[in-house]
């Protein structure tokens, strides 16, 4: 919604981390993390989708982990605003792109989880649609368009809360405050998206499951019928 107060939360504290000692210390732990993944991505087959989804999952929080080590220290010798606020007799530029950083790193799960389960479910019921559509060779495409979309999301739904738009002209402030709600809703929707589709995985993967095993014991009983017509057949 628009800000237009000073109740708002931009110039709520605690909108933007105010702990530097822990920021930088739960920074240096995720750069370790990242390192052992990296480490661990190089011997792991490199079609492998979970590695794929592992590497832009810990990748996209590394922004956020860098901006806090730089932040935290300016926080701490009082150089930039340490309460946690986005705006305080005027913007606080560095908060605000911290912030940036750390809803992209919050907000990035909910596309790449998405993306995982959706490829996932389709290998098993629509596998020709799969081998077409998420096929090796665009599945980076794929994560890279979700990743853009967090960002843009991030971006816009950051510029519309920091933007008094209903002070410039009511009207604007209506189209400001839809926007706004469309954006949250698009937020929710790759969440609502993936547990419905996480669901529907299971019964497909049953399905497949089963069709295999069907598959392969008429594969059995094709093979032995084979034999026992070859072994009364000498032409065989």
């Amino acid at each position: 919604m628009n800000v237009t107060q000073e109740e708002d939360c931009r110039c709520e504290e605690g909108v933007f981390p105010s702990d530097p000692i822990p920021q930088m210390t739960v920074a240096c732990i995720d750069f370790v993390l990242i390192s052992v993944v990296l480490w661990a991505s190089y011997h792991v087959d490199k079609k492998d989708l979970c590695r794929m989804y592992t590497l832009w999952l810990y990748l996209s929080h590394a922004p956020f982990d860098l901006a806090m080590l730089i932040i935290s220290p300016l926080q701490m010798n009082g150089i930039v605003d340490n309460t946690g606020r986005l705006y305080k007799d005027r913007f606080n530029l560095v908060p605000i792109i911290g912030k940036v950083f750390q809803d992209i790193a919050s907000h990035v799960y909910r596309v790449l989880a998405l993306l995982m389960v959706l490829i996932t479910y389709t290998s098993y019921r629509f596998p020709f649609f799969y081998q077409k559509m998420f096929k090796q060779s665009r599945r980076l495409k794929i994560f890279l368009g979700g990743f853009i979309f967090i960002v843009f999301e991030v971006v816009v739904s950051n510029t519309m809360t920091l933007t008094a738009i209903d002070r410039i002209n009511p009207t604007w402030g209506a189209i400001g405050d839809i926007v706004y709600y469309l954006l949250q809703l698009f937020g929710m929707g790759p969440i609502i998206i993936m547990v419905i589709l996480y669901l529907a995985s299971g019964p497909a993967v049953q399905e497949e499951k089963k069709r295999r095993h069907y598959e392969g014991r008429d594969r059995i009983q094709s093979n032995s019928l084979l034999v026992f017509f070859c072994s009364d057949n000498s032409d065989c």
